[in-house]
């Protein structure tokens, strides 16, 4: 009987700790300078990424023209090729003629 009146708590507190991790609840996408600033292990996330959309490809080329930004271009680039706005495409390759490109 006492392990019953234990198990009811801890279900519950696992179900919200659950939801919060996986961004439960009513939460948008972060900023995308803070997401494109992260270091992706196993890559970059497509299922986040597809939670920005075209909305997010004028700061990402702006952030492309930012010397400042250069540790995080090659995650710039990638999320603007998962993002596929054709947009994106000219600018890139305006952007890779330009300069000589960085070891990363």
């Amino acid at each position: 009987m006492h392990n019953r009146k234990l198990r009811l708590p801890a279900a519950a507190a696992a179900l919200l700790w659950v939801g919060s991790v996986a961004g439960g609840g009513d939460q948008g996408p972060e900023d995308i300078k803070e997401f494109v600033w992260q270091v992706y292990i196993h890559g970059i996330p497509f299922a986040e990424v597809s939670q920005y959309g075209v909305s997010a490809v004028p700061a990402l080329l702006e952030m492309l023209q930012d010397p400042e930004e250069q540790a995080h271009w090659p995650n710039i680039v990638v999320t603007l090729g998962m993002i596929g706005d054709k947009s994106s495409v000219e600018p890139l390759l305006e952007r890779d003629a330009a300069g000589t490109p960085s070891r990363s």
